[in-house]
């Protein structure tokens, strides 16, 4: 790609002149593609790497999930017996009206 390119234009300066310039843009054109192309390999590397990474992880994530012991019986009718009394202990919100809550405001407050 290292071909020497000689050019005899003697005539026209302009001429020859643009055609240098040409030639300058299409060299800082091609360097410019060969960053490109070495950007996207690295990008493509990295995309491989994370992959790979998150494919490892996921494989962890499912052994770790696999081997964890699993609960007895009894202590999940427990979990759910309590969460099921604390339901029925917790009252309901109490939603006011803003004439009622102004209400409630203007009223003094018992010690």
């Amino acid at each position: 790609m290292t071909d020497d390119v000689h050019i005899r234009i003697e005539q026209p300066k302009g001429l020859q002149k643009q055609f240098l310039e040409s030639a300058l843009y299409a060299s800082e054109f091609l360097q410019t593609l060969e960053k490109i192309q070495a950007f996207e390999q690295e990008r493509l590397s990295l995309k491989t790497t994370f992959i790979n990474a998150l494919t490892d992880l996921t494989i962890a994530s499912d052994q770790f999930m696999k081997n964890l012991p699993s609960l007895p019986l009894e202590f999940i009718q427990k979990q759910q017996q309590v969460l099921q009394r604390q339901m029925l202990q917790e009252q309901p919100l109490k939603v006011m009206t803003p004439r009622q809550e102004m209400a409630s405001r203007m009223q003094p407050k018992q010690q």
